[in-house]
């Protein structure tokens, strides 16, 4: 394959400098979107608690109390999945008009240096702006707490979120799922599945952006959903096709966690064949861009 350092370089120099505009309000609308939920979050949780404490319950004033950010790390976990998508899907940003691939298709670098650099933009790049904009809302609930509850107590939704995303925050009889012998094996599964899915729908979203240049997020978004509709129907009647097959008999909670385990193992790995198809094929159709054609007028 030709791929020249140099060239690569100077087309990512080129682009920084044409779309610098366009990539600073990317991050910005991360930035200010994920601090923007931790302000209003955290004054929710204030003003809740506040009217909790006028009432002699204490259950309700242990749960709403501000203390606990799980909500909002739960709303971050929503709003920077989304952004995920929406990096995604302007990966091929410089396609959108006519104008923008009459210069994307004459400059001096090849299909696989200015592939290989949109790409590695939208995930290095955006996996940074997203970084960012949890450590700025974080930032953000540290100092509300510090002017609100000065010297009190400090909670972080950056940990919360972690708690959550490690199964610390599901508990079987006072017992956290992650501190549980018997379902390590599984809860590594079920991360490697979610790492699994969350990789490659990614790369649909790319392999939307690829073939349709504009407006391609909401219509890729329809198509996804479709797609996810169909396999889960599919899922369904496969699983109770197992259910009823005399041949497989589960008895046992371990062969369960067992069964299950090998289920997410599986879909982990057919999804991250599926992210190589979704990257291959962008690239071909990258590799294909016209100034018009029928898709991108």
């Amino acid at each position: 394959m030709d791929f020249n350092k140099e060239r690569f370089l100077n087309f990512g120099r080129y682009d920084l400098i044409i779309n610098k505009s366009f990539y600073r309000t990317m991050a910005l609308i991360c930035i200010f979107g994920s601090t923007g939920i931790a302000f209003v979050a955290f004054f929710g949780r204030w003003l809740t608690a506040n009217a909790f404490n006028s009432i002699d319950i204490e259950q309700l004033q242990d749960f709403w109390s501000y203390k606990d950010v799980t909500i909002t790390a739960l709303v971050l976990i929503m709003f920077t999945g989304i952004m995920h998508v929406i990096f995604a899907g302007c990966a091929f940003h410089n396609l959108r008009n006519k104008q923008g691939r009459i210069s994307e298709l004459t400059l001096p670098a090849t299909n696989l240096e200015k592939y290989a650099w949109h790409l590695g933009l939208v995930i290095i790049g955006g996996t940074l702006a997203i970084i960012l904009s949890l450590v700025c809302s974080d930032a953000l609930n540290a100092l509300l707490n510090l002017i609100f509850h000065p010297l009190e107590y400090q909670n972080s939704i950056i940990y919360s979120i972690y708690e959550l995303m490690s199964f610390r925050y599901t508990y079987v009889n006072g017992t956290s799922l992650a501190d549980m012998e018997e379902m390590q094996g599984l809860l590594s599964a079920i991360r490697f599945m979610s790492i699994a899915m969350s990789v490659s729908g990614f790369a649909f979203f790319v392999l939307g952006n690829a073939i349709k240049y504009k407006y391609n997020i909401i219509l890729t978004y329809i198509t996804f959903e479709f797609s996810m509709s169909i396999l889960t129907i599919i899922a369904i009647f496969i699983i109770k096709s197992l259910a009823e097959n005399d041949s497989i008999q589960i008895n046992s909670g371990e062969e369960a966690l067992a069964y299950v385990k090998a289920s997410a193992n599986i879909v982990a790995i057919l999804n991250y064949l599926l992210t190589v198809l979704y990257f291959w094929l962008s690239y071909k159709l990258y590799k294909k861009a016209q100034i018009t054609s029928g898709w991108n007028k």
